[in-house]
């Protein structure tokens, strides 16, 4: 019976640091969830002010890793408070009591010894008697020698079968009902205790299983869009004429001096205007510096090395996924 009191201890034990390690969980988990609100609260006050379902998504995750936390110290507590000190208050106790049955038995063992050694000890004076009686016959006083060791000894061996009797009949069974008693007593105190262990997380993982559940829901209903359009609408108007940074440039070639204009110039002089009034367009001529065909070959020279540094780049990046099937 000391060995399932001994693993009654175990399990108190184990419940015991189970429940210090679920509270070092929780706590851990508050504190990084602490830290990161306190980032966050940060990070809102520089974003602007306007429904994000991204932060929203954010800001859900961290409340569940709280609740989680929560979720974990009432576990630990209830290991701790509601199984892991009953179970050993419970052992001692049964334990003290098992000593007692125990201590119980071996006084009437004694007792019983006791009776058999005085019992044997009779039977030896009988048996003396008997062959002092055999060998004087005519003897008065070995006759009654003889005679009351007879009865000392059917007295003794009546009085010890008669403890025998009332040990086997009836102590023994109720010693032995106490030890079951115990034994029952531990046996369903442990079933409780681990049953009860078992039903709060349990429970407290549905629970968990549930709002992560929704969690994911809720990633998954994520829609980027709104959030660009959200953001759009809470920034300030944009005005109705484009900054000049932000306008298209038109072509604008010089013009002729504004005190030409009413004059009547040469031929001459009007001709140069006309042949230096140009479009927009490049100009190939051979007073030019332009070299169209330096120009396109330093450009085909640049395609076909970016051409080769994504084909290398592609060739890196199939290697690493098949590394990546082969470890999955």
């Amino acid at each position: 019976i000391f060995i399932f009191i001994f693993c009654f201890v175990i399990v108190s034990d184990f419940t015991q640091e189970l429940s210090q390690m679920y509270e070092q969980h929780a706590a851990e988990l508050q504190l990084l969830v602490t830290n990161f609100r306190k980032k966050n609260t940060d990070l809102r006050k520089d974003r602007p002010s306007f429904p994000s379902q991204l932060f929203y998504t954010w800001e859900t995750f961290l409340q569940e890793v709280e609740t989680d936390s929560k979720s974990i110290s009432d576990v630990a507590s209830v290991l701790g408070r509601q199984i892991s000190r009953p179970l050993l208050d419970r052992s001692f106790h049964r334990k003290v009591q098992s000593r007692k049955v125990f201590s119980q038995r071996d006084s009437l063992e004694l007792i019983l010894q006791k009776s058999e050694d005085k019992l044997s000890k009779c039977r030896e004076d009988y048996k003396r008697s008997f062959l002092a009686q055999l060998s004087s016959p005519n003897s008065s006083a070995s006759l009654s020698s003889y005679l009351d060791a007879h009865n000392a000894y059917v007295t003794q061996l009546h009085a010890t079968n008669g403890m025998v009797d009332q040990y086997n009949q009836y102590v023994l069974p109720q010693l032995l009902q106490e030890l079951e008693d115990i034994y029952s007593d531990l046996c369903m105190s442990l079933s409780d205790a681990v049953l009860q262990g078992s039903d709060v997380i349990c429970n407290k993982s549905n629970d968990r299983s549930k709002r992560y559940n929704a969690l994911g829901t809720q990633c998954r209903q994520l829609t980027p869009g709104l959030d660009l359009i959200a953001f759009a609408r809470s920034l300030t108007p944009l005005p109705t004429t484009p900054h000049p940074s932000q306008r298209t440039r038109n072509f604008c070639p010089p013009q002729a001096p504004a005190d030409t204009e009413g004059l009547i110039l040469e031929p001459g002089v009007t001709e140069a205007i006309a042949q230096l009034a140009l479009k927009n367009e490049l100009i190939v001529d051979r007073l030019a510096s332009l070299d169209v065909r330096a120009g396109y070959d330093t450009i085909r020279a640049e395609l076909m090395d970016l051409e080769s540094q994504m084909k290398q780049i592609q060739d890196s990046v199939e290697t690493f996924k098949r590394l990546q099937q082969r470890f999955i």
